[in-house]
């Protein structure tokens, strides 16, 4: 086993396992990848030409896994140690990657002819709808008992009356058709 030291903060700060270095097991931490070690296995396939398999090895697997596991935990607890260093890094996060946010739908202007007058949309019925119509599809995984099933059809009949489609299709997961 061997380790790595840290110069500056003089700390041993990694490991190795076998031919696996630390190096690799912070690159998939850094990667958001999960470690997987795989051993080579030599066989002969029909021809009798050798060739190599490689097999994933479940304990030193399982060993790398508990050691990124252990990498992740050591960097948060540094990251957060000092705070300057936290805000500057959180800061030039914001700064470079956070920038995407979801688009947020309104249909409020959306007007329902034809609908009946005994039915008021709520809003988020609405917005919904809106998604629906401007996207072309939507996951709808509001609660129990939010309108999700009236806004599917209303949206399906505006985007009928507006000739984008013809015949509406709506599904449902399969666990809640068994419901009674």
């Amino acid at each position: 086993m061997a380790c790595t030291l840290d110069l500056y903060g003089r700390e041993i700060v990694g490991w190795s396992m076998g031919e696996r270095m630390t190096k690799d097991l912070v690159i998939d931490c850094l990667n958001m990848r999960s470690v997987t070690i795989r051993d080579p296995v030599r066989y002969y396939d029909a021809n009798g030409v050798e060739k190599t398999k490689y097999v994933m090895n479940t304990n030193e697997t399982m060993i790398a896994r508990s050691k990124q596991q252990q990498i992740k935990e050591a960097f948060a607890s540094w990251l957060f140690a000092d705070k300057d260093r936290a805000e500057i890094l959180l800061n030039y996060y914001n700064e470079r990657f956070n920038r995407i946010r979801p688009r947020e739908y309104d249909g409020s202007h959306l007007r329902f002819d034809g609908m009946s007058e005994e039915r008021e949309l709520r809003r988020h019925q609405q917005d919904v709808i809106a998604r629906i119509v401007y996207h072309g599809t939507c996951l709808m995984a509001h609660e129990v008992g939010a309108g999700k099933t009236a806004a599917m059809v209303a949206a399906g009949m505006y985007m009928r009356n507006m000739g984008v489609i013809k015949k509406p299709m709506r599904t449902r997961s399969h666990p809640l058709s068994k419901r009674t």
